[in-house]
């Protein structure tokens, strides 16, 4: 990596009036990737894609889709130990992205009710086709387990949990618990961003 600029990646967005098309765009700083990169480096491993979980998790719930969902918007939750992140997904483009440090889990509650109030309000969604939680599991399997009923109370719908094996095969285990699917789906994501392109 070299120059001044950090580093870029452009995610493509919904199609405007008029022919045109929204980007999401995302910007690293360049001394955070480096030093993802040389953790990699000394491991004797090369990166390969450094990139953000959130938009990996939206290509694996993508890959995972059926045909006759893509136009049905939908919404991706990502919890992490340090932040969340929302993204409303149209017929597979990112219609709206938004993603801060983590809180107290009714923070989060309230968010979600908030991109769900915007999307009717703002974006013209009538309600979302399914709601996906992802990685709730790094607080913990009962805090994740609560988080999800949490938000299933505020938005009076099912909340699902992000399970890639339905797009990918894990042959060594009979089951696979919430921890391990949640390590797995953006790493999944990425070799499958090919397939949602």
């Amino acid at each position: 990596m070299s120059g001044s600029r950090p580093p870029t990646r452009c995610h493509t967005g919904s199609v405007i009036a008029g022919g045109g098309r929204e980007f999401v765009v995302t910007v690293a700083r360049r001394d955070v990737i480096e030093s993802y990169e040389r953790a990699c480096e000394e491991a004797g491993a090369y990166a390969g894609i450094v990139d953000l979980a959130s938009v990996n998790l939206i290509n694996a719930v993508l890959a995972g889709q059926p045909g006759d969902a893509d136009a049905a918007d939908w919404l991706l939750v990502h919890v992490a130990l340090d932040y969340s992140t929302l993204a409303v997904v149209r017929g597979g483009d990112v219609i709206f992205f938004r993603s801060r440090a983590a809180e107290r889990d009714d923070d989060l509650t309230d968010l979600v009710h908030q991109t769900a109030m915007y999307h009717e309000d703002r974006l013209g969604g009538g309600g979302f086709s399914r709601v996906v939680l992802a990685g709730a599991s790094s607080r913990g399997v009962e805090e994740g387990e609560r988080l999800r009923r949490d938000l299933e109370d505020r938005v009076g719908r099912r909340i699902e949990p992000l399970d890639v094996r339905g797009v990918v095969t894990l042959r060594d285990r009979i089951a696979a618990d919430p921890e391990l699917l949640d390590s797995l789906a953006p790493a999944v994501g990425v070799m499958l961003r090919e397939r949602v392109a």
